[in-house]
């Protein structure tokens, strides 16, 4: 356990924390600023690394084979990236109470639940551009007790439920106004069409765009993605993003006054699925059906 209020350690890939199955936590911090890279943690019985206070950044390290991969309670701060979190058997990684979390460009892959679970109490998270895959619940989960959380540009695929769960609740269906609950609603793709002569692919779909009833800005953003295969619930998950990620616009026509949205990706798309994910202040929605060219 490591207690001191600050601490930095640079394992450069030298240093493992094995924890031949003992019952226990491989690294459990409770001070008030930690920085770790270049660690291995596996084979523990509890938790990798259990965090319980304090800001942290964990990089360029491999957390396997653990009860779970990494779990934090009120945590604030949290920066996890350029990681492998694998093979453990509940979640890679498990949060609660957590302010501004932030999983990203790490690959999460074969946990035996879900990838990445925000849980109650957690504000301002994301995760995003991570290889989300073969999970054996969902891609990424979100309670219903979380708030403000962002899933973007990430390559999911092979997860064992959705791609991106909101509210633990599988398919959430669309209302008429969604600006009072936390789950948005989520983009319907209307059609997708190959242009053979202009190399194209133009694709068109809709959301319905509804101010969040406790916000005073409004931005929404919509992401598309195409996948070679279907999940379990005839989803697809979202395997490769096709326009570019900006935190304020993309290249995805949105109207705001209607909720109909266009994109036209160059190349040609027939035989994949396509789908979408829509963003507004930091609301996400990922549970379209999509077609298949």
């Amino acid at each position: 356990m490591l207690g001191a209020k600050k601490i930095a350690i640079d394992g450069q890939k030298q240093i493992i924390l094995d924890g031949h199955g003992l019952d226990g936590h491989g690294l459990r911090y409770s001070g008030e600023d930690l920085t770790l890279t270049g660690f291995t943690i596996e084979n523990w019985g509890g938790a990798g690394i259990l965090l319980t206070a304090g800001h942290a950044e964990i990089s360029d390290s491999e957390i396997r084979g653990n009860l779970r991969g990494l779990m934090g309670f009120g945590t604030g701060f949290l920066y996890l990236h350029d990681s492998v979190i694998s093979d453990n058997r509940r979640s890679g990684v498990w949060l609660e109470n957590a302010y501004y979390p932030a999983v990203y460009e790490s690959t999460i892959e074969n946990n035996g639940a879900s990838g990445v679970y925000f849980g109650p109490g957690c504000q301002f998270g994301m995760a995003d551009e991570n290889v989300i895959r073969s999970n054996r619940d969902f891609g990424v989960a979100i309670s219903p007790q979380s708030k403000w959380i962002e899933v973007r540009g990430n390559s999911m695929k092979g997860n064992g439920q959705l791609g991106i769960d909101f509210a633990l609740d599988l398919m959430t269906p669309n209302v008429a106004d969604d600006s009072a609950r936390p789950v948005p609603n989520a983009p319907v793709i209307t059609s997708a069409t190959y242009d053979p002569v202009a190399k194209k692919t133009i694709i068109f779909g809709h959301v319905d765009l509804r101010k969040p009833a406790d916000v005073g800005y409004y931005g929404p953003l919509v992401d598309v993605y195409s996948s070679a295969a279907l999940d379990a619930h005839g989803i697809a998950q979202g395997e490769q993003m096709l326009n570019y990620r900006a935190d304020y616009g993309n290249s995805v026509a949105v109207n705001f006054h209607t909720g109909d949205f266009t994109y036209i990706h160059n190349g040609d798309l027939t035989g994949r699925y396509v789908s979408a994910t829509y963003k507004g202040c930091h609301f996400d929605g990922a549970e379209a059906a999509p077609p298949i060219l």
